[in-house]
């Protein structure tokens, strides 16, 4: 199982509710910025939520990726930028 202080699983569908920690994102992202999960809230120090598909980092607001059957979504809660893989 994962440890939901360090990772956690999000379905968009789960992001879009009112109460799910997110705001609207300016431009370049232009959509949805995931701001809390779980109560580890992005700008811990240098910690902020990020999300990876298929080992990718996100490059859309997580409401504008497109996703295919069976990809997997990943949220880590870490040092922004990214640096290197998940």
């Amino acid at each position: 199982m994962t440890d939901p202080g360090s990772r956690a699983d999000l379905s968009l569908e789960e992001a879009r509710e009112p109460d799910a920690g997110k705001s609207g994102g300016m431009p370049p992202l232009d959509g949805l910025l995931v701001e809390s999960i779980n109560g580890s809230a992005n700008g811990q120090g240098t910690l902020w939520w990020q999300y990876w598909v298929n080992d990718a980092y996100g490059d859309f607001g997580a409401d504008r990726k497109v996703l295919s059957e069976g990809n997997p979504v990943l949220w880590v809660f870490r040092a922004y930028p990214p640096t290197g893989g998940v």
